[in-house]
């Protein structure tokens, strides 16, 4: 009777701890230690992934009942997916509290600063600076290997990656115009097709446009062809979208590989990498229970640039954050006495007629 008893009890505890191993919110825990764990934002994203796949409706109420317990800080790392399971209406048993908590997701994380920016609103009127920007030019005959980009002290190039997005982008834009602020954007060619109109926003504000990859590959699981293929097809795109194509590649997670660099400075392509990188795309301090906020993420930045005194910046404008806090951060730079520099070929017919898009090496 007792070992009977024993298993009984044993069979319970294992079917109870595989509830809750099973159930919304150690799924939350288990995307926010995948989260801290990940080295770049494509690993930072997958713990969320299959929390909101194949959704049924009793699965929708476990699952929103378990968002408005979670964390702020587990809460945000699937913010990006929560927010597109709203868009497509597979949270409308919860609709309301999950806004509510997005709403007070964006005041925690826009705590500290004096001037932010979201995508909904005007930008325009809070601004009452102009942050000083200059052209300069440099010879990619050679090829170039862009880290510091040849600035000087005080000077810095502002870069954005994997865009253009839908919201982010244009808010991202908006703050640019209202600081005289010029820009690298490195494209990816996939979001240039879904959003072409975007792309030529980007080309008619006077931003340089460079080749991201088509679908941020990792160049260096790739076959040569395959990874050539990435850079000329992106940048066949970007030129039938705009007319141009600046001869700037910037590897995904910087993993370069040496037959791509080879091709890029035959082609006379300059390999842009950074020496300040925002992460913007972390979402918690490593030890995962709090917020990162968009002041952390700012005075991380102004500390890396305040040991170099120059450089180049690596952001993204698919993170919401980044929209928030660059009117902060334009501001930082400006009070600091900081200039931008976007970077040009001294050869510009290499924006026009870019031998890249022959097949040949």
């Amino acid at each position: 009777m007792g070992f009977i008893l024993k298993a009984f009890y044993l069979l319970t505890a294992g079917l109870f701890l595989f509830s809750c191993e099973s159930s919304y919110q150690h799924k939350f825990e288990l995307a926010l230690n995948a989260h801290i764990e990940a080295e770049d934002s494509l690993e930072a994203a997958s713990g969320c992934k299959g929390i909101f796949e194949n959704l049924k409706q009793q699965d929708t109420e476990e699952l929103c009942q378990a968002m408005t317990e979670v964390s702020t800080a587990e809460f945000s790392v699937c913010e990006d997916t929560i927010r597109a399971a709203l868009a497509a209406n597979d949270l409308k048993l919860c609709t309301k509290p999950i806004e509510r908590k997005l709403n007070l997701l964006e005041q925690e994380r826009n705590k500290g600063l004096k001037l932010s920016a979201y995508p909904q609103h005007e930008i325009q009127p809070l601004i009452n600076f102009q942050l000083p920007t200059e052209i300069q030019y440099r010879d990619l005959s050679e090829g170039y290997l862009a880290t510091y980009g040849g600035v000087n002290d005080k000077e810095v190039i502002l870069t954005f990656d994997d865009g253009p997005h839908p919201l982010i982008s244009p808010a991202i834009l908006k703050t640019l115009k209202a600081t005289n602020t010029k820009v690298h954007f490195f494209v990816l060619g996939e979001h240039v097709q879904a959003y072409p109109d975007i792309t030529r926003l980007m080309g008619t504000a006077g931003h340089s446009v460079g080749n991201h990859t088509w679908d941020h590959a990792n160049m260096q699981k790739l076959t040569e062809a395959e990874g050539l293929a990435q850079v000329r097809n992106t940048q066949k795109i970007i030129f039938d979208t705009l007319g141009w194509v600046d001869p700037f590649f910037r590897f995904p997670y910087g993993n370069r590989v040496a037959e791509v660099e080879e091709y890029l400075k035959l082609n006379q392509m300059a390999n842009f990498l950074w020496v300040v990188d925002s992460n913007d795309w972390k979402k918690v301090e490593d030890d995962g229970k709090t917020l990162r906020t968009n002041l952390m993420v700012i005075n991380d930045v102004m500390a890396q640039l305040s040991k170099r005194g120059r450089g180049i910046i690596l952001f993204h404008d698919v993170h919401l954050r980044t929209a928030e806090l660059l009117p902060e951060l334009l501001k930082r730079l400006y009070e600091a006495g900081y200039k931008t520099v976007m970077l040009q070929a001294t050869d510009v017919s290499l924006r026009t007629h870019p031998p890249v898009l022959s097949e040949n090496r």
